[in-house]
């Protein structure tokens, strides 16, 4: 005859995988209130203009000014061409408003 197993859940892990779900309910939260309500960080646009330029051949503080450390744009390099690309840094890549 087969035994079944039931599965047993301890206070403190019970516990934990509650503060867990409500840390989460919390952090997705505070980002839904961020992005409709919080103020737009330029700096970004910035960067996808560095790893461009990085691209085109141009060296950070010779060619070009940059205040940043010269690997971020070597970072940001992947994500200059996730956007369509335009005029604008970053493709020009534009999300609704959202409210």
């Amino acid at each position: 005859m087969p035994t079944t197993r039931t599965l047993e859940i301890d206070a403190p892990s019970a516990l934990r995988m509650g503060a867990f779900l409500v840390g989460g309910l919390l952090l997705a939260a505070a980002g839904v209130y961020f992005v409709h309500y919080g103020r737009l960080n330029h700096d970004e646009g910035w960067y996808l203009y560095a790893a461009r330029l990085i691209l085109d051949g141009q060296l950070p503080y010779r060619d070009f000014a940059f205040y940043q450390s010269p690997l971020l744009p070597i970072v940001y390099m992947p994500f200059r061409n996730t956007c369509a690309r335009g005029s604008k840094p970053g493709g020009g890549h534009r999300l609704p408003p959202a409210r």
